[in-house]
Order: C-alpha cells, then structure tokens, then sequence
C-alpha cells in the first residue's frame, strides 16, 4: 500500500510538474515548482510516524492549491515547513529514551540564560534606554533595549514569557523526576518569565508569561494530588471558559482584542468561505478596482516591467471571478432564479467550496492575507483629514488552534486535537508531560509553530514586519520529537 501511495504521488508529481499551464500562478515555470513542492509534502507525509502529524503536513502541501499564486505561499511558508516536516520524520523513529534529560536539561539551561540575561539588564539603571556591552574581544554580546523592561533577546514580552514557561516546564519535569541540579534552571527560566513581563512597564501583569507559569503550577498541583484533582481540573478550566466567554467578547479586556477578531475570522471568513455578506456592494467595488488594474498594467507595459504587468494580468483574472460570483450571490440572495447555465454551474461551485472551506480551511498562509484588511475596518478609525483607516492587525491568529481551523479546516483542527491527545497520552508519568502541557497553553495565547516569515508590505514606504518566533519553533519541535522519545 505505501508503494503504491508513493508511485501515485509521483506519477501526480511528474504530470503536473512537466504540464501545469499557470493554475493561477504567475506563469507555467513557478506553477510547476509549487506543484512539485506540493508533491514533496504528501511524499514527507505518508513517511510520517504519526497519523495526525501526516495528516497536518499533508492539509499544508494540499492548502498551495487554494492560495494561488502558489509559489508565493510555497516560498514564504511551505519550503521552510517542508524541512521540518521532513527532519520531524526522519528523526521521530530514531528518538530514544536516553535523550530525554539532556534535551529537557538543555531547554531548562536556556531558560536560565534568558532569566540571567534579563537580570544583567535590570541591573543597567532605571533609565528606559538600550545597552551594548562587548566582552571576549566582540565573541560575546549582551545587548537589550531596556534596563526597565528586557526582552534577554527575544522578539517581545509575550515571546520571552512563552519561551521562558516552556524551559520553566522543562525543568521542573527534571526535578519531578529527581534530577536536583535542575532546580537553578527552574528558578532563572521563572525569573526570566518575570523580569520580561509587560507588567513591570505598564503594571499589567495579566499577560502570557504568568498565565502559562499559573498554568504550570496549577498542573503540578494537580499531579501532586492525583485522582479527583483532575476533574477539579476540569471544572476549573470550564469555569474560566465560561468567564471569559470568548464568543462573546468584551472590549478593552486581557485578551487584547483577539477574542473579537477569532469571532470576525472564523464567524464571516472562514464559516461563509470569504463569500461576500454584501454582494452588490463588493461588485461595485471590484468594478471600481478593476479600472484602476488596467491603468496600472497599461503603465507598467509602458515601462517595460514584466513583473508588475504578471501580477496585474494574475490580479484582473481574480477581480473578473470575483465580480462573477458576486452576480451570483446577489441573485441567490434575492432569490433570483438562475436562467444562465454558467450561473448555475457558479453557484454549484460557490456550495462545493463553503464545504471545502469548512472541512479543509482556506489554505495555507491564508490567515493575515484574508483577515488584515476586515479585522481592519472592524477594529481601526479612519482619520477624518486624510481618510486613510488605522487599526489592529493579528499577523497570525495567536492561537494555533483558531489559525489551523482557518487555514486546514475541521479535518487540520481534529488531526491537531489528536495530535495534542496523543503527546498528552505518551507522556503521561514522564518529565515530559509537563512541558507538553505548557505547550498546549502557549498554542492558545501565542504562536508557537509558526513560520518565521517576512510579511508583505502594502507599500514600499510601509516598515518591513515579521511573523513567528523561531525559539518558540525550535522548542516546540523538539518537544514533538521528545513524544516519540518516550513512546
């Protein structure tokens, strides 16, 4: 069976490779490259290990196809998500048991550093600027932009937080354990948590650093008593649901926002498959656009630039479906009948896709792409001189949850819940249960399997922006390849 499943996936791979004609992509050649990316994934995933993680890798090779220009996406997410994906299969059969203590020790010595490198910078002064310091004739560096509020190299408060619970987690498994000299590493990576909390620059201190070490504390109590705790445990996390009511959201509160813009995302984009609520409206608009893509193509020929010229003739195709479908809409709304045949065929596809959408998601790297610009309007203020809208934008979901049900839909968000159940299961009784379930926190606040990426600007004058966090990345990783190591 898994011959045939490889031969298939190559057969597919060498078509589509050799023949692709464009497929919404910029021209032929990089139509074939994404294609043959795609191939590549599905032939990383049928090697996986782990049927959820196959299926999390296959839903993101699969997603190029509903974001054309694929090889944009493929570039900026898929290529860098196929290494780990493919050095996640090669290495998860070969994790031993033995790895276990050093990896957690190493991720606890981190831990420790960053609460070090936090402390040096508290002792600068109390003044909120920057330092440099050189020592080793330039080998070591120790900088940060504040001696009020240290990052100890990390991109945010809320990034050196995750990173400092997860190497917290990850000593305190040792220490649970009877590894001794792993408690100084505990006690720095909460030091770390704490002297780079947002708290001490704006005294809120409901942030994600101290949520994920409540967290922490809170499972370590738990274990400690045993038996009934876990359903107290249960109660207590369905109390706090209930509190929070995320669905419902509440402005200015601790979740800065998100709540608002997960209920926006999933609710009108994702549920309706970013099919227009008002069709007329946007058909009057992409008219509007469609004039302003032909003056800019025109121009562009005019100066000889192919690549703009490529990505107008790509943008008008998509403007044209998109006026076509809002023809559509507009009469299924009105309760029109469809007399054209391309009409009914349309609407039958506008269905097939809500479907798909909902069981598959939009694709991948479609989150900031199909939210920036309705998370804008719904959150932000328009200037009443200049008539340009300010307002919040999420480059990613903070939530991976939230962002996998977006993006690979129902089937990714239960292949990601499995996956969750499975480390849980494998790791019960090990020390690395405990960073398992931190991790779990930090998927719900923050991002912590994310691609590092630069994020493409709407203008050239707009400041370059990033998105992912790669030592959250890396000790996420190997906290999945850990799993197996204890398996």
């Amino acid at each position: 069976m898994i011959s045939l499943t490889i031969c298939l996936i190559l057969l597919v791979m060498v078509l589509f490779g050799v023949m692709s004609q464009g497929s919404g992509d910029y021209n032929d050649q990089w139509s074939r490259v994404s294609w043959i990316g795609i191939g590549c994934g599905l032939l990383i995933a049928q090697a996986s290990p782990n049927p959820f993680a196959a299926i999390l890798i296959a839903l993101a090779a699969m997603g190029l196809i509903w974001r054309p220009p694929m090889h944009v996406t493929y570039q900026q997410k898929l290529a860098e998500g196929l290494v780990l994906a493919g050095a996640y299969v090669v290495a998860a059969p070969r994790m031993e048991l033995w790895m276990v203590v050093p990896l957690l020790g190493m991720m606890g010595v981190v831990g420790a550093l960053i609460g070090l490198w936090a402390w040096y910078s508290s002792c600068q002064g109390h003044e909120d600027v920057g330092y440099k310091h050189e020592y080793l004739g330039g080998w070591l560096i120790v900088c940060d932009r504040s001696a009020m509020a240290p990052l100890a190299g990390q991109g945010n408060f809320n990034h050196a937080g995750s990173v400092g619970a997860l190497s917290a987690a990850s000593s305190a498994g040792l220490v649970l354990a009877g590894y001794g000299w792993a408690w100084p590493c505990y006690i720095f990576s909460i030091i770390g948590v704490v002297l780079c909390t947002e708290g001490r620059m704006t005294g809120k201190w409901m942030s994600q650093g101290p949520v994920h070490l409540a967290w922490l504390g809170t499972v370590i109590l738990t274990q400690a008593i045993g038996g009934r705790a876990w359903a107290l445990l249960g109660l207590l996390i369905l109390g706090l649901t209930c509190y929070a009511h995320p669905w419902c959201p509440r402005p200015s509160w601790h979740d800065s926002g998100r709540f608002a813009v997960w209920n926006m995302a999933l609710r009108q984009i994702w549920w309706k498959a970013n099919q227009p609520l008002e069709p007329l409206k946007t058909l009057a608009h992409a008219r509007m656009e469609r004039g302003q893509m032909e003056a800019v193509q025109a121009k562009a020929a005019q100066e000889g630039n192919a690549a703009v010229h490529n990505q107008m003739t790509v943008a008008k195709a998509q403007n044209e479906e998109v006026q076509r479908r809002c023809l559509v809409l507009a009469a299924e709304q009105a309760h029109a009948t469809l007399r054209e045949t391309w009409e009914r065929d349309l609407s039958w596809r506008l269905w097939a896709q809500r479907v798909r959408v909902r069981l598959l998601g939009h694709g991948t790297g479609s989150w900031y792409p199909l939210t920036k610009w309705p998370t804008i309007f719904s959150t932000g203020t328009q200037d009443p001189v200049t008539k340009q809208v300010s307002g919040m934008v999420y480059l990613s979901a903070h939530n991976e949850y939230v962002e996998v049900l977006f993006e690979q839909g129902v089937l990714g968000l239960v292949a990601a819940l499995g996956l969750a159940g499975y480390a849980l299961a494998t790791t019960w009784g090990t020390p690395v249960f405990l960073p398992v379930m931190v991790l779990l926190s930090v998927c719900m606040t923050n991002f912590p399997f994310t691609l590092f990426a630069e994020v493409e600007r709407s203008s050239p004058a707009q400041p370059e922006q990033f998105v992912g966090a790669p030592a959250m990345l890396v000790m996420a990783w190997t906290i999945l390849l850990l799993v197996e190591a204890v398996r």
